[in-house]
């Protein structure tokens, strides 16, 4: 059976005046407005209707993951973005439409290795030459092309399923990890690493926790060189934890 477009709750120019309205009262953190909650009312009525294609997004991610990795793969994930969350990537990125925002929906797969990451994109676009209903939109290599300076690891694939954008990313055991840690750090000492507002000094410090994890993926050290080496890399960002160790 096919499935059409899910059907969205306004126009592509309507919801995008609505992601503009929030960007703006976040912006300005201004008193919600009439005019405010009722753009607030089609945002969650946008988010919602993403719901159905990335579950369908998600199983396919399963089945090509069980299919390519050989058991290795290690968690596979999904989640609608938090409304908070979408008015702060409105923010941070001013150019950007509400309607073509990629990663309202999103999935996660986590392996073991990056050969059974890149093993299981290899399957999900071979499977797309032949037809399958996802439409491939974007593939960002965090990897190998397109190096962050604060070591963000990973792959993304952009996917249209029902004529709306899902994202899919794939990440090793040890990127994820890095990933989990930084982002604890960054809660709760409120550095902007997520933001994109650190300073300089705590990027190099999770840019330099990254290349231990690397490291450690590639067997190059042991599990107890890498405590050793995160505890140094990140001793900026610990000591204003209080003193914290990585054990």
């Amino acid at each position: 059976m096919v499935i059409s477009d899910i059907r969205l709750p306004a126009s592509k120019t309507q919801i995008n005046r609505a992601g503009d309205i929030l960007r703006k009262t976040a912006e300005q953190r201004s008193r919600p407005t009439p005019e405010y909650r009722e753009a607030l009312r089609l945002v969650r009525a946008y988010r919602a209707a993403h719901a159905y294609p990335l579950t369908n997004v998600t199983v396919g991610l399963r089945h090509h993951a069980k299919k390519s990795a050989d058991g290795s793969w290690l968690d596979i994930g999904q989640r609608l973005k938090q409304l908070p969350t979408i008015a702060d990537k409105l923010v941070r990125m001013p150019k950007t439409n509400l309607a073509r925002m990629q990663d309202i929906g999103g999935c996660r797969a986590t392996f073991l290795e990056q050969r059974t990451v890149d093993a299981t994109i290899a399957s999900i676009e071979n499977r797309v030459k032949r037809g399958d209903a996802w439409d491939i939109v974007d593939i960002d290599d965090y990897v190998n092309e397109r190096a962050r300076s604060d070591g963000y690891r990973a792959k993304h694939v952009i996917v249209r399923k029902h004529g709306l954008q899902i994202e899919m990313q794939f990440r090793t055991a040890a990127q994820h990890n890095w990933a989990e840690l930084v982002e604890s750090l960054d809660k709760s000492l409120g550095l902007g690493l997520k933001q994109g507002r650190a300073e300089a000094w705590a990027v190099t410090a999770v840019a330099s926790a990254a290349d231990d994890m690397r490291r450690y993926e590639l067997h190059q050290i042991d599990r107890a060189r890498l405590i050793e080496a995160l505890n140094s890399s990140l001793r900026p960002i610990l000591e204003r934890a209080g003193g914290a160790t990585i054990g």
